[in-house]
């Protein structure tokens, strides 16, 4: 019987060689670079990931004089997010790696522990909104020992959180809509760099994974379906 124990191992930050990093669940296209476990600097777009992935990732490696080639390892986020984007990102990833005759490493971070890591470090209490197209949000929350993750449509969304003695952000994917425009109202927008990513990951606050079998999707959550299918090999 599949489970996500089975389906993804924990994977180590790597401390050697060089790293390109690829977010696109924070609204924007962000690529960065990471030699011998040290954060160089990143650069983003607005554009979707097919339209401006593949120029960042060109403009980083030269900007740091880093040559695909010398790339040892590769680090996605898998979402909650754009699925799209995701598949993107994997696939450019996946390819290079590939494309190679050594091993490199494809591993990914999810955005609710990036999101869960900055928002502990700033308050106990709090909600993050993360809005779909689809016309739900994907919700995670903590409130003294209790902690969640919820996928509520807008409007329950809004009456279960908005006015809540919480204190509130919004990563702004996408426009709410309806009721959920009350709790964007509210809330602080979060928009975390890589750099501080690449911070918590370093610190053991966001954990990695890399995919190890194929699942049985049919036993999966939705999240561990996107996220495996994200990492699955071209």
């Amino acid at each position: 019987m599949s489970s996500q124990k089975e389906t993804f191992e924990k994977f180590s930050a790597p401390t050697d060689g060089n790293v390109l990093l690829v977010d696109t669940c924070f609204g924007k296209v962000s690529v960065g670079m990471v030699s011998e476990g040290k954060f160089l600097g990143e650069l983003s777009s607005k554009e979707g990931a097919m339209e401006s992935l593949f120029g960042l990732i060109s403009a980083i490696s030269e900007k740091f004089s880093i040559p695909l080639e010398a790339v040892d390892g590769f680090g996605l986020c898998d979402g909650v997010g754009s699925v799209l984007g995701i598949r993107v990102a994997s696939a450019a990833l996946s390819t290079m790696a590939m494309v190679s005759n050594r091993e490199r490493s494809v591993f990914s971070w999810q955005l609710f522990d990036a999101a869960a890591a900055y928002a502990s470090s700033v308050c106990n209490d709090y909600v993050v909104g993360v809005p779909s197209r689809k016309g739900y949000v994907n919700a995670l929350w903590a409130k003294g020992m209790e902690r969640g993750e919820s996928e509520l449509d807008f409007e329950s969304f809004a009456q279960r959180f908005s006015g809540k003695d919480l204190r509130k952000f919004y990563i702004n994917q996408r426009p709410m809509s309806g009721g959920g425009m009350s709790f964007a109202s509210e809330a602080e927008n979060m928009d975390l760099p890589l750099e501080s990513i690449w911070t918590y990951i370093m610190s053991g606050k966001i954990s990695l994974y890399r995919r190890r079998v194929p699942p049985d999707a049919a036993l999966l959550s939705k999240r561990e379906y996107v996220k495996w299918n994200s990492q699955a090999r071209i």
